[in-house]
């Protein structure tokens, strides 16, 4: 990613709690949310996320590990707020799908026990 990213000073404290929150199994709505993630980490609840999440994101897999930006969702649905790099509000079938994926990917690395809900 070329230029600046807005938060991009948060972004390793932003992976840390999303990777703590991996290791605690399927993200729940009231523990999860942009909200909670924003107060975790000096971030306004309504972002911007997006560009810092994409960097998280495409680091992750740079490295060939599992997106963790999937553990952060939207209380409205239960599910990630962007999906597939597009937002995801509503979630299309095929964005659920795709979020179910992932999500098990990163449940394979950080906390095998854990199963998708969804």
């Amino acid at each position: 990613m070329a230029g600046a990213v807005r938060y991009q000073d948060k972004a390793p404290r932003i992976r840390e709690v999303l990777k703590t929150w991996a290791r605690e199994g399927a993200p729940r709505s009231d523990k999860n949310s942009y909200a909670e993630l924003g107060r975790l980490v000096g971030i306004p609840a309504q972002g911007p996320w997006k560009p810092v999440l994409d960097l998280i994101s495409c680091e992750e897999e740079a490295k060939g590990l599992p997106d963790i930006t999937y553990m952060v969702i939207r209380k409205s649905t239960g599910l990630p707020g962007q999906i597939g790099g597009s937002p995801a509000n509503p979630p299309t079938s095929a964005q659920i799908a795709t979020a179910r994926e992932k999500l098990q990917e990163v449940f394979k690395r950080y906390c095998p026990t854990a199963r998708v809900s969804f």
